[in-house]
């Protein structure tokens, strides 16, 4: 029951990260770049995270010296790079089928946008290396806002921030920059950080999580009017079905593993 739940809280996890792309668009029409909308999530995470952390958390901000160096390794790494080339690619990361319809198109092929989503992919599947022995020194939530926090001020030095808050001129601009920094950054983190401590392990996380790529395929078509076709239909059922499959033979993996452990615990005790 207790890894149940923590599959839903990973699930949701990803039902949040998968409204990320459609954010990142959204902003994107009011002429904000990458590196802003980047600054932006940073900087509304880390107030949400922080807000919510101290009201459940008394000792939300306590690090140890070794703990620096890996929230300094996940903002820089994990979340500044990875912002910056994520967004900076997101009409072009997907997958093969569900994004291209599988066509394969080379002609005027942008190499700078897949080379950007290319380093989306490597820095984004570093965090839970970074996670394994970050965690043993705080708390995720903790560790999530103090990551956030590096990312912006480091971001500080690549975007004029006065310049850009001044640039929200509506309401509907402030809502859309609230919500990347509450939906797909903060709230997030929380049920990821909350489906961990339930007992689920990093490498399920990871496969469960990736419900966000398949969501954010059918956002794209439902909210964005980006182009359907059966096989990139087909692509996105394939996805689901691969997520699944992945999910059950990690289990199966340590069941045998525990199994083998329990034989070999067992013989040990029989000879003594």
């Amino acid at each position: 029951m207790k890894n149940k739940i923590g599959y839903f809280y990973i699930l949701l996890a990803g039902i949040f990260w998968s409204t990320l792309g459609f954010l990142v668009s959204k902003i994107s029409d009011y002429n904000f770049s990458s590196e802003e909308i980047a600054f932006f999530r940073m900087i509304g995470g880390f107030i949400a995270i922080s807000i919510y952390g101290k009201l459940t958390m008394p000792t939300m901000f306590k690090i140890t010296k070794k703990g620096i160096l890996y929230v300094l390794g996940i903002g820089i790494v994990c979340q500044l790079v990875f912002n910056i080339s994520y967004m900076s690619s997101i009409s072009m990361v997907g997958a093969y089928l569900a994004v291209t319809g599988g066509k394969i198109q080379l002609e005027g092929i942008n190499t700078v946008g897949i080379f950007a989503g290319i380093m989306a992919a490597i820095t984004y599947a570093m965090l839970p290396i970074f996670n394994k022995n970050a965690l043993k020194e705080m708390d995720n939530i903790t560790m999530s806002a103090y990551a956030f926090l590096i990312a912006a001020i480091l971001m500080c030095f690549r975007i004029n921030p006065v310049e850009t808050i001044s640039k929200i001129d509506s309401v509907k601009v402030f809502g859309y920059i609230a919500a990347i920094g509450i939906i797909p950054t903060a709230m997030s983190y929380i049920v990821y950080s909350k489906g961990i401590l339930k007992g689920v392990e990093l490498s399920i996380a990871g496969v469960v999580a990736s419900i966000e790529l398949v969501l954010s395929v059918i956002i794209g078509w439902t909210l964005l009017g980006e182009d359907f076709s059966v096989v990139k239909l087909f692509g996105v059922l394939l996805m689901v079905v691969s997520t699944f499959i992945a999910v059950k033979a990690i289990e199966d993996v340590n069941e045998e593993i525990e199994e083998d452990k329990y034989q070999t615990e067992t013989i040990s005790e029989c000879s003594k």
